[in-house]
């Protein structure tokens, strides 16, 4: 997933400097709605590419996330930052 592109993740606006922070908030507070409590990490990496962090596994792309419903929420979630932008 490469930020600017509709990567995997689906981001086609160019991002913030904050958009990892901005993407991380929606979906927490998302998540914190549908009563969903498991911890996740989302961070920036030096090729401007998001990765989520669920545990031990790191992950580059939404698909891969194995949980449906945290899955659906980290979806509306950038879906929700570019409706922003």
């Amino acid at each position: 997933f490469e930020v600017g592109d509709a990567g995997s993740f689906g981001i086609q606006t160019a991002p913030s400097r904050d958009f990892v922070q901005e993407i991380a908030a929606i979906a927490q507070r998302r998540l914190n709605r549908a009563g969903y409590r498991d911890v996740f990490t989302m961070n920036k990496k030096a090729d401007d590419s998001l990765e989520i962090v669920l545990g031990d596994r790191t992950i580059n792309s939404v698909a891969e996330i194995p949980d449906a419903k945290l899955r659906r929420e980290i979806q509306l979630a950038i879906q929700e930052w570019q409706d922003r932008k």
